[in-house]
């Protein structure tokens, strides 16, 4: 093993992790030291000669270049050696590595001039790695000092907000990298960015899916008493077990809807769908986040069926309520929770069918978005729990309903 540019690019590591690039204070500059057996273990083992040797020909050479200083001790072993700061543009070349400072300083240009649109997400993001770069701190969201990531999320994210229609992940990467798979390399930045920066309602697991971006084609489910108008169409669900469902792409050829129930029920996940007796209901899965598609959906129904009461059932936690806010600020529809109340979840904790709240359920207990719900969410900081939408079919197992 070539050990030469192991040391190296610790050298390296270090005069940029104390930030010497970019300052001229002397006793910043007072002493980087290698420890050779703390940065190689195998330096002293009797078993791996040949360890022993490697790295004794890298440090001879460094110090013949003038990189390192010091001598072995009476063992005959390097034990630790100062590295000669003025000689960090030589480190530079020997690895091939682009200087920090000056990657930093193009970072934050191409920060400064990006165009962010209308977008409030793009340009908190900026703003806010811009002012990490002028602290001499790398951009956050797992981009650090790399020039090409960041220049990717931002391209990606920009793409990502002017769409209109879900869109498959893989072409999403294709038509704009011209690689359908050069998206994944930088889907968690862009889900940590979306998190950090879009409201408290997105997780990594509804972030690119709230912004129409999805792996594979998603689905509305319909069920109970409801009359659908797909292009001419009709279509009385009261009759078919089950209801149907019909892919997102399909959505917008629905013209019209007309609850014949009393009410309409949303519903967070499958399980709870399919669970969910009808009642004289309609009853509606979204198969996922409230995208741009499903809530347009919602503001048509409501449209043709004001009189109507309208519910949602999701998990009794801090998600689920936040899920309920930003479903009636997106549709302007008066939502109700449904069995989402306190006598509810002391019921699941009677059966032990609770868990223990996280350390982001902590956080946002009590944000002002969730004020309407302050009595729930104090009891559930209180008894520490929390409760799952398919607690209630749990519980009529239990009970042998």
């Amino acid at each position: 093993m070539n050990y030469t540019p192991v040391i190296l690019n610790r050298l390296i590591d270090a005069y940029e992790q104390r930030g010497l690039f970019c300052t001229a204070d002397s006793k910043k500059h007072q002493g980087i030291f290698l420890s050779v057996e703390k940065a190689f273990p195998e330096y002293t083992d009797p078993y791996n000669e040949g360890a022993y040797q490697e790295i004794n020909e890298a440090i001879e050479y460094l110090r013949q270049r003038g990189i390192l200083q010091g001598d072995k001790d009476k063992r005959g072993q390097y034990v630790k050696l100062r590295f000669r700061i003025e000689t960090i543009d030589l480190c530079y070349q020997l690895t091939g590595r682009a200087v920090l400072g000056e990657t930093r300083q193009i970072m934050l240009e191409k920060l400064n001039g990006w165009e962010t649109g209308n977008s409030e997400i793009l340009e908190r993001f900026r703003t806010a790695q811009i002012e990490q770069l002028h602290k001499n701190k790398p951009v956050g969201h797992g981009i650090g000092d790399q020039l090409q990531k960041l220049e990717d999320v931002l391209l990606a994210l920009s793409a990502l907000m002017k769409l209109r229609s879900e869109t498959y992940v893989r072409n999403f990467s294709n038509a704009i990298f011209a690689d359908s798979k050069r998206f994944q390399k930088i889907q968690g930045s862009v889900e940590s960015i979306l998190c950090t920066y879009g409201g408290q309602e997105l997780t990594k697991h509804t972030a690119l899916s709230t912004f129409n971006l999805v792996n594979n084609p998603t689905y509305v489910m319909f069920k109970g008493f409801l009359h659908i108008n797909i292009n001419g169409q009709e279509i009385h669900l009261e009759k078919i077990p089950g209801g149907i469902s019909l892919p997102s792409m399909a959505v917008p050829a629905v013209r019209n809807v007309s609850i014949e129930g009393t009410s309409l029920i949303t519903v967070e996940n499958l399980t709870t769908y399919h669970d969910e007796p009808v009642c004289q209901n309609a009853i509606i899965y979204l198969g996922g986040f409230h995208n741009s598609i499903r809530t347009d959906l919602l503001k048509l129904i409501y449209a043709g069926n004001r009189d109507k009461g309208y519910f949602h059932k999701g998990d009794i936690d801090v998600y689920g309520f936040v899920i309920l806010e930003n479903l009636k600020k997106k549709t302007g529809i008066p939502f109700s929770p449904l069995e989402m109340d306190l006598e509810t979840l002391k019921e699941f904790e009677s059966y032990h069918l609770v868990r223990p709240l996280n350390v982001s359920d902590r956080k946002i207990l009590h944000i002002p978005q969730l004020a309407p719900y302050q009595d729930i969410l104090t009891y559930m900081e209180q008894h520490d729990c929390k409760a799952e939408q398919e607690s209630r079919q749990a519980l009529r197992l239990l009970r042998k309903e």
